[in-house]
């Protein structure tokens, strides 16, 4: 017998219909629940003058109002609780916490009871298998054992029954070192390695005199992104690297408890949607945005009581899409591109990181994309960023500023200003590049 493309071939290939009436039926138990449960939702409610009794479709859920970590952040300043009245459970119950990055603000934190961490490692599982990991297969990994993700896939990768997990080094560049030591010595077959940390093993590739592909030709595949989304050409061009037959974008979203990853049709990052609900608003107007667009997206977790997420604001400019992937898989998908935040206006444009890679990549030069964009005060009539390029390959430094320049010009439709720089003078928020220098307040 063949084996499965799909961990739950049942549930992951459900027709949409019969998913929105799974999502239905949990969304009513869950907004019963979180209201008289949970003191920060019986108050938002309350506030909205919203009963659970109220919402008897999809469509009546709109009316629930949504919220954003700053919510959160004022609600635990005021109360001093660190949870801002979320809880549900006492905490007692509670099995492990977990911060967020930080990427926007003060941490928030992220709890997890013994069953909504078993039901996470369901969520995982699906996700690991979509990305061809297998019973027996010899793993390495940059372990983030203080962070939610790791949580749920450490249960997954337990589950799975490896050959055997290697923990090399700490999702950031500068253990770079470790990593490569450890998949030349211990020849791996599967790498579970952050974008930025295969950004600095390219780099320190370069410094060797040595050739990814060679040096790290044990591994297959590379589940990456993890809060840096891979663009599609930047997948091209790892992969042709390391030689890998693939690589997956993973990520998702703490405050919602949501890891995404995609299939090998890369067409976005899988949501299973008898597990979550997901929507779109428009970032300027909040109006409900459809399928098929791009906006903010909100989470909404169906399965995690301890600490409910209901309508949660994710903060992340997205497009989504419900038409069934080419693997078969029938869950709605999203494309992230940046954070909500990192959109703002160059000259009358709306430009974001996203954007700014896609034109980067385009030169062999600065094909990695790693880049800060450089806010300043006041309008902005020209994109300002400080970039690193390939200086192995590049012959004629004012050469490549004209070409970048030109590709902004006739892809993004502005002026620009480079400062180029060495792949370690980008500045970095622990694992991820600090895509926005914000000088706007100083």
């Amino acid at each position: 017998m063949s084996e499965s493309e799909y961990w739950n071939p049942q549930i992951e290939t459900t027709p949409l219909k019969q998913l929105k009436e799974i999502q239905l039926k949990k969304i009513k138990y869950l907004t019963q629940y979180a209201y008289h449960n949970s003191q920060w939702y019986h108050k938002l409610y309350k506030e909205a003058n919203i009963k659970p009794e109220d919402i008897k479709t999809l469509e009546d859920f709109k009316k629930v109002p949504y919220y954003r970590k700053d919510n959160i952040r004022d609600e635990t300043t005021k109360t001093g609780d660190p949870f801002a009245g979320i809880l549900t459970v006492p905490l007692e119950r509670l099995i492990s916490i977990h911060p967020s990055t930080g990427t926007t603000g003060i941490p928030t934190f992220m709890p997890y009871t013994s069953e909504d961490l078993k039901t996470m490692s369901d969520v995982a599982l699906r996700n690991l298998w979509m990305m061809k990991l297998r019973p027996g297969m010899k793993m390495i990994a940059n372990p983030m054992n203080w962070h939610w993700f790791a949580a749920a896939y450490n249960m997954g990768f337990q589950r799975l029954n490896l050959s055997w997990g290697i923990n090399a080094c700490i999702p950031h560049p500068v253990t770079a070192p470790h990593m490569y030591n450890a998949i030349v010595r211990l020849k791996p077959d599967f790498g579970v390695i952050v974008l930025d940390l295969m950004l600095g093993l390219n780099d320190l590739c370069q410094r060797l005199n040595v050739e990814p592909k060679n040096v790290f030709s044990s591994l297959k595949y590379v589940f990456d992104g993890m809060g840096e989304p891979v663009t599609p050409e930047l997948r091209k061009t790892l992969i042709d690297l390391w030689g890998l037959e693939d690589l997956w974008d993973a990520g998702g979203v703490g405050d919602g408890l949501l890891p995404v990853a995609d299939c090998y049709a890369h067409l976005g990052q899988h949501v299973w949607d008898d597990y979550y609900y997901i929507e779109l608003i428009d970032m300027e107007t909040e109006e409900l945005l459809g399928p098929e667009e791009r906006g903010e997206y909100l989470v909404t977790n169906l399965f995690v009581l301890g600490h409910p997420y209901v309508r949660f604001a994710t903060e992340d400019f997205a497009y989504m899409s419900e038409k069934e992937c080419d693997c078969g898989r029938t869950h709605l998908r999203l494309r992230v591109f940046s954070r909500t935040g990192w959109v703002f206006d160059v000259g009358g444009r709306k430009i974001n990181p996203y954007d700014v890679r896609l034109v980067l990549e385009k030169f062999p030069e600065t094909r990695e994309g790693s880049f800060t964009m450089i806010k300043s005060k006041g309008k902005m009539d020209k994109l300002k960023i400080k970039a690193a390029y390939d200086q192995k390959i590049t012959k004629d430094l004012d050469d490549l500023t004209r070409r970048v320049k030109e590709g902004f010009k006739k892809e993004l439709g502005v002026d620009s200003e480079i400062e180029w720089a060495t792949w370690e003078e980008i500045p970095k928020i622990f694992h991820k590049i600090q895509r926005i220098t914000d000088l706007s307040k100083e």
